[in-house]
């Protein structure tokens, strides 16, 4: 508390500097630059340095920032080694073909995770979205085509827009992508998710096209459809 404005400031750009870097050098004109400070106000970087930072061989170098960086260093070394034991295991579940699936009289755990919470709301609320009457969704007739082939039809049609639009072949995952169209089929008819698609690739500010990014911005881009629609937006 007993530094001055100019100080603080002084201060607190060695600090950011040092935290960005990993060093602080000690030629004092760059450390003049990196402060701001005119050379009329050396004085200022002198203090300073004296003060808070230890001059060491061609550095200036101070414990509490260090302990930082080390600490720092260890949690992003933390993150990665958890990182790849996950990624470790998805390919071992994969060479056995996935996970297990859970059997019909299997008993739910009593102390469920909070992702698997998450989704099991998630998958609930969808239902419920799904099955409501009266709601504002065209729900997907039965016919003479099934769920999988409309799900084909429309991730074949979302692939057929992507490189109508965008000039390449997207990524495409089977498996997922199929899920997803089959997801929306609950609540939408295949003509609506594909008049959809059409919006969703026409907005000229977008810049993810994923499938992904389709499901969750879909019910938004449907809404504006509709209210286009309907008259209720230009």
């Amino acid at each position: 508390m007993g530094l001055s404005t100019r100080e603080h400031g002084c201060y607190l750009l060695l600090l950011m500097h040092y935290w960005t870097e990993k060093r602080l050098t000690d030629d004092i004109e760059e450390l003049l630059i990196i402060t701001r400070l005119e050379k009329e106000s050396r004085s200022v970087l002198e203090k300073i340095l004296s003060r808070y930072f230890q001059h060491e061989g061609s550095c200036f170098r101070q414990k509490r920032v260090e302990k930082e960086l080390r600490r720092r260093e260890q949690q992003s070394a933390a993150g990665s080694i958890c990182s790849e034991a996950k990624a470790a295991a998805a390919r071992r579940n994969a060479r056995k073909g996935g996970r297990p699936k859970k059997k019909p009289n299997e008993k739910p755990s009593e102390n469920p995770s909070p992702q698997s919470q998450s989704q099991s709301q998630s998958n609930s609320q969808l239902e419920e979205d799904t099955t409501t009457s009266g709601g504002s969704r065209s729900i997907a007739a039965s016919g003479p085509n099934s769920p999988g082939a409309d799900a084909k039809r429309c991730l074949d049609y979302y692939f057929q827009k992507h490189q109508e639009i965008r000039g390449f072949e997207p990524t495409v995952d089977g498996g997922r992508d199929m899920t997803i169209f089959k997801r929306l089929l609950r609540g939408y008819a295949a003509d609506a998710i594909e008049q959809v698609i059409d919006f969703f690739f026409a907005y000229p500010k977008r810049t993810k096209f994923t499938t992904r990014d389709l499901y969750n911005s879909f019910d938004t881009l449907y809404g504006v459809l509709k209210d286009k629609a309907e008259g209720r937006r230009a």
